[in-house]
C-alpha cells in the first residue's frame, strides 16, 4: 500500500462483516507511516514495509492463494509462481489510459481530456507487462460535462469498491478461465449441482475447508490464504488483494 487505503479499509470491512468470505493474512507496503498501514493495524491484521526486491520473499513467507495489488507504483518483476493469482485494479477502462505514467488523477485528467463520455475501473490479472493482463471485469460510470478529475474519481471509486471484492469472491470461487488474453466466467450452477445430496438437503460443509485469506498492498500487496469455509456465493475476490503499480487508493 502506497496512501490513505480506502480499498483495503473497504475489503477489511466485507471480511469482518462475513460479506467477502476470505481473510486478510497481511499488508505489504511501499512506505511506513501510510493510512492504510493504520486500517490494517486496527484490524488486527500484519503488516510489512518492504522493497520491491523484498515483496517476492515477502509473500512466499505468507503463501497467499490471491495477491492483490491496489495502487503499488513500483515494478515489481512478478515470478511464474503469482502469474494467474495476482489481481490489481486499475481507474480506467482497459486497456485505455493505461501503462507508464496513468495513475490516480493523471488518468481522469486525460479521460477528461479525450473526450470519453464513459469511463469506469477494471480488474485484471497481473503479468510482467504493466496494466496488460488479462481483464477480469469491469464497472463503468458516465462522464459528466461539468466533472473535474476530482468529481470523476470519486464515482469511478464507487465502482471500485464494487469490482474489486467481486473480482476476488470468483477468483477463490475457481469460476475464472483465463484464455489467452481473454477471462471466462464459468458458471456456478454445476458445482452446486455436484455438491448436492440426492436426497436434496443441502452439502454438509468439509471441516478442513477454511476461508481463503488475502494480504493488501497499496504499493500494496494483498495476498489470500483459506482460514473459513467458502459459500456458495464466494465467486467473485480477487479481484484481488492489491498490489503493483495500478491506481487504487
Amino acid at each position: 500500500v502506497s496512501g490513505s487505503g480506502r480499498s483495503l479499509r473497504n475489503l477489511l470491512e466485507l471480511s469482518q462483516a462475513g460479506a467477502l468470505a476470505a481473510d486478510i493474512a497481511a499488508v505489504v507496503a511501499s512506505k511506513p507511516g501510510i493510512g492504510a498501514l493504520e486500517h490494517a493495524a486496527a484490524f488486527g491484521v500484519k503488516t510489512t514495509v518492504a522493497k520491491v526486491g523484498e515483496v517476492t520473499e515477502t509473500l512466499d513467507v505468507v503463501r497467499p492463494d490471491v495477491v492483490v495489488m491496489a495502487g503499488y507504483l513500483r515494478p515489481w518483476p512478478i515470478p511464474d509462481r503469482y502469474v494467474g493469482r495476482t489481481i490489481n485494479i486499475h481507474p480506467s477502462l482497459l486497456p485505455l489510459f493505461g501503462g507508464k505514467g496513468f495513475y490516480g488523477h493523471f488518468v481522469h485528467e486525460a479521460v477528461l481530456g479525450s473526450g470519453m463520455k464513459v469511463s469506469g475501473c477494471t480488474v485484471h490479472y497481473v503479468t510482467p507487462n504493466y496494466d496488460e493482463g488479462p481483464i477480469i471485469l469491469q464497472r463503468t460510470t458516465a462522464v459528466a460535462d461539468d466533472d473535474d478529475a476530482d468529481s470523476l474519481a470519486a464515482r469511478v471509486f464507487k465502482e471500485e469498491l464494487v469490482a474489486l471484492p467481486e473480482a476476488i469472491r470468483l477468483h477463490l470461487a475457481g469460476r475464472l478461465r483465463i484464455e489467452g488474453r481473454r477471462v471466462r466466467v464459468l458458471s456456478s450452477e454445476p458445482r452446486a449441482a455436484r455438491a448436492r445430496p440426492t436426497d436434496g438437503r443441502p452439502p454438509a460443509r468439509r471441516p478442513d475447508r477454511q476461508r481463503p485469506r488475502f494480504i493488501h498492498a497499496k504499493t500494496v500487496e494483498t495476498a489470500i490464504n483459506p482460514t473459513k469455509t467458502p459459500s456458495t456465493t464466494i465467486h467473485s475476490f480477487l479481484p484481488a488483494l492489491t498490489a503493483a503499480g495500478f491506481g487504487l487508493s
